[in-house]
């Protein structure tokens, strides 16, 4: 078992002794350098962890404690650091609300006084196991499967240490972070590439985080894709990695070009398309250096036509049911017919931008 109950025991701290988590995983990324205990509490890198907190919407938390108190539905997790203090394993943003209001308590602010004392004292779970990645189980727990959700890659490096450094399966390590087990397979996947993407001698120092995406919601997701980068899936790399330049070569182009490939969703919706549908466009976009993605959009759209005449017909039925539809008949099921709306306004807006660029690249 990672973790049990008997690792951890109540305690009663104030404020002052808990300090906020340089090494959360909230901040992770691969330039990330590990604090090391002796200078979790300096002043400096307090400060700085209190910044980077402010990024994760903490007004809308401080004012709600500001209101009711600190209400602990789930505790605050911490360890014991040294005599007297605490570095917080779970809860970083609550932490951060209550050593802002603490500050401005200090500073004269009203405030009712069972308020104030729950924000000044309470009651933690303070956690005395062995594990050093407590954060990273605790906090891929909660966050991956729904409280203040992380990115892909945060929610990853979760997986990977549960299944490369604990040695748990696949199957066990989903359970525990609370996804489904093809979905911590594709990002398990997607890691290993990425990983190995980030070593090629050429392109491997522009990799950032932020890529991560191209193979998370890309690559692992379309089948053609991953035949054209060569992925092995018994090795887990790219046994031929070419195309995986080629790539890269679009992303990150050389000095004073600008990037033929700027997304995710280029490589998804456009680049995957020509891969797995229209080979001699996908030539064509390979030689020639000067076609952007708009003009290769334009390309794709005169080979990939649809009856304009029958979507215009529709668009206009739908138009006309839409207008007289009687608000009074969607009240028992409104929340899905505004998720559905907001879907279709999203779509429809995609495609108003790309038919615009590509009326604006026409038109030059």
């Amino acid at each position: 078992m990672l973790i049990s109950p008997k690792d951890f025991s109540p305690e009663e701290v104030e404020i002052k002794q808990v300090l906020l988590d340089p090494n959360n995983p909230r901040f992770s990324d691969e330039s990330t350098v590990v604090v090391s205990d002796e200078k979790i509490s300096s002043e400096a890198v307090q400060q700085k962890c209190m910044l980077e907190m402010r990024k994760y919407q903490l007004d809308d938390l401080k004012e709600s404690i500001k209101k009711v108190g600190f209400v602990q539905i789930d505790k605050v997790v911490v360890r014991p650091l040294k005599a007297g203090f605490f570095v917080v394993v779970e809860g970083n943003r609550r932490i951060a609300a209550l050593k802002i209001l603490e500050k401005e308590i200090e500073e004269g602010m009203s405030i009712e006084e069972d308020v104030k004392n729950t924000i000044l004292k309470f009651t933690v779970a303070s956690y005395n196991g062995k594990d050093n990645d407590i954060s990273w189980i605790i906090q891929g727990i909660r966050h991956i499967s729904g409280v203040k959700d992380w990115g892909p890659y945060q929610q990853t490096e979760v997986l990977v240490k549960l299944t490369q450094q604990k040695k748990l399966g696949i199957r066990e390590a989903a359970n525990i972070v609370g996804i489904g087990p093809k979905v911590a397979g594709k990002l398990v996947r997607a890691w290993n590439a990425f990983q190995q993407a980030k070593k090629d001698e050429e392109y491997g120092q522009d990799i950032k985080p932020k890529h991560f995406s191209y193979f998370n919601e890309v690559i692992f997701i379309k089948p053609a894709l991953q035949t054209w980068f060569c992925w092995d899936e018994k090795t887990q790399k790219f046994t031929d990695t070419t195309n995986l330049k080629k790539l890269f070569s679009w992303v990150f182009p050389e000095e004073n070009k600008e990037p033929r490939i700027s997304s995710a969703m280029q490589l998804r919706d456009t680049l995957s398309t020509i891969i797995s549908e229209h080979p001699e466009l996908l030539k064509r976009w390979e030689n020639d250096e000067n076609m952007t993605i708009d003009k290769l959009n334009i390309e794709l759209g005169k080979q990939s036509a649809v009856n304009i005449d029958e979507w215009v017909d529709k668009i206009e039925e739908f138009n006309k049911e839409l207008k007289d539809l009687s608000t009074l008949k969607i009240e028992p099921r409104k929340h899905d017919f505004i998720n559905k709306l907001k879907e279709t306004i999203q779509l429809s807006q995609k495609h108003i931008d790309l038919l615009s660029k590509i009326e604006s690249a026409e038109s030059k």
